[in-house]
């Protein structure tokens, strides 16, 4: 389910929903990445008001100072432990003193939501960010962030694809669990100069099944 609201001073939101004992669930609340103010905090309880769990901020800083990707928003996988009803507390860290209509967010509980993954292409140039430069008999690194969902580990290949006339690049695999690796693109001496619009590609298994997603580009401009 997906339910938009707002968090006021001094409001706290429920919702409840019903699990089996090892149902998987996605918690996610989007609200910083919507450019609100709020800073979600949000608790899982049992039926009768016990504290299952405090789902923490999405803290995990793939790109580093490049492409940040934590914040304050939430994404949690969240594992039943028996049958019966749940309910998440949803509120702003500091509702004591602060809230009001701009304070906006959006909560997506999903069941059993299947294993995925998403994939950023991040420069490794912190001032030409629009475009890789090569030059001839040169070598060049992209920076391959992976952002692993709901329980995804396997390992991933990547792969440079639609790559000009003496430009090369070996794939790569990026490891169970591992969620950073570096492509590295190589121009041969006699490369002819021009420029090309290449692809990015990642393959991995889920379910059992291969899968493979597009790279992405991703940069951080700051004001």
């Amino acid at each position: 389910c997906l339910v938009s609201g707002q968090l006021t001073r001094e409001d706290m939101d429920l919702f409840i929903f019903t699990a089996k004992k090892d149902e998987k669930f996605v918690i996610n609340v989007t609200s910083n990445r919507l450019g609100a103010p709020a800073d979600p905090d949000v608790e899982i309880l049992k039926a009768n008001g016990d504290v299952v769990i405090n789902a923490q901020d999405i803290g995990d800083n793939i790109g580093q100072l490049r492409f940040t990707s934590n914040g304050r928003d939430v994404n949690h996988l969240f594992t039943a432990p028996a049958n019966g009803d749940f309910i998440v507390r949803l509120e702003h860290l500091f509702r004591q003193a602060q809230g009001g209509p701009h304070y906006i967010y959006q909560l997506e509980i999903q069941r059993d939501a299947e294993p995925d993954f998403r994939v950023i292409c991040s420069p490794p140039d912190e001032i030409r960010i629009d475009s890789h430069v090569l030059y001839q008999g040169g070598r060049e690194r992209l920076d391959i962030l992976i952002f692993r969902m709901s329980g995804h580990n396997e390992s991933i290949t990547v792969e440079a694809r639609n790559l000009p006339p003496g430009v090369s690049a070996d794939p790569i695999v990026i490891g169970k669990d591992v969620k950073w690796g570096t492509l590295v693109v190589t121009a041969a001496p006699d490369a002819a100069i021009g420029h090309s619009e290449i692809q990015v590609v990642a393959t991995s298994e889920i379910k059992g099944k291969k899968s493979s997603r597009k790279a992405r580009g991703g940069v951080i401009v700051w004001d």
